[in-house]
C-alpha cells in the first residue's frame, strides 16, 4: 500500500511538472511572439525558429543566464558585470534588454553563410539544421530537442486563439 501512495505521489509530481512547464512555456510564446514576428519581418527568419530556440536556450526565459543577464539565446561573449552579479567570471554576453538579445541572435543568424539561400524559407527543420551546422550550438542532441520544442508549441506560435484563451483551459486548446 506505501508503495502505491509513493507511485501516484510521482505520477501526480510528474503530471503537475509537465503541465506547469507547458503553461509556463506557452505564456513565454505569448509575452514573446509579437517580438519574433516583427524580427521574421526585418530578417526573414522564421519566428518559430526564432521562439523555438530562445524556449531550448533559456528554458522559457527560467534560466538563470535569462534571468541575470536577459540573453534568452546562450550566446558567448564580453561580460563586465557578471562577477557582480554571479560571484565568478562568464563567458556569456548579457544584455540590457531581452529584445536586444532577439535582435543580437537574428543579427549573428543573418551573418552565417547559409542566410542567403534561407532567407525567407519558411521551413524551420531546414533553418534548425543549418543552425546547427554553421556551429551555434554543439551539443549533438540541439537540433531534435530544438524541433521538438517547436513541433510541441507550433500550434501556439502560429494560432492568435491559443493566446486569446485563458491558461486554464490547457485541455480545451490542446484537443484542436
Amino acid at each position: 500500500m506505501k508503495s502505491l501512495k509513493s507511485f501516484l505521489f510521482v505520477i501526480i509530481l510528474s503530471f503537475t511538472t509537465v503541465l506547469y512547464a507547458q503553461r509556463s512555456t506557452r505564456e513565454y510564446v505569448g509575452e514573446y511572439k509579437c517580438l519574433a514576428d516583427s524580427l521574421e519581418e526585418v530578417y526573414d527568419i522564421p519566428s518559430e525558429v526564432i521562439l523555438g530556440v530562445a524556449i531550448h536556450e533559456s528554458g522559457a526565459g527560467t534560466s538563470k543566464l535569462a534571468k541575470q543577464f536577459y540573453n534568452h539565446f546562450g550566446i558567448k561573449g564580453s561580460n563586465q558585470n557578471a562577477i557582480k552579479k554571479l560571484g565568478h567570471r562568464s563567458s556569456y554576453k548579457e544584455y540590457q534588454s531581452i529584445a536586444d538579445s532577439y535582435v543580437h541572435f537574428c543579427e549573428i543568424v543573418s551573418r552565417k553563410k547559409f542566410y542567403s539561400q534561407l532567407k525567407g524559407d519558411s521551413d524551420y527543420k531546414v533553418w534548425v539544421a543549418s543552425l546547427r551546422k554553421s556551429g551555434y550550438a554543439t551539443a549533438k542532441d540541439w537540433e531534435p530537442k530544438v524541433l521538438r520544442t517547436i513541433d510541441r508549441f507550433y500550434a501556439y506560435f502560429n494560432d492568435p486563439l491559443n493566446f486569446s484563451q485563458p491558461q486554464d483551459s490547457v485541455a480545451v486548446s490542446e484537443a484542436r
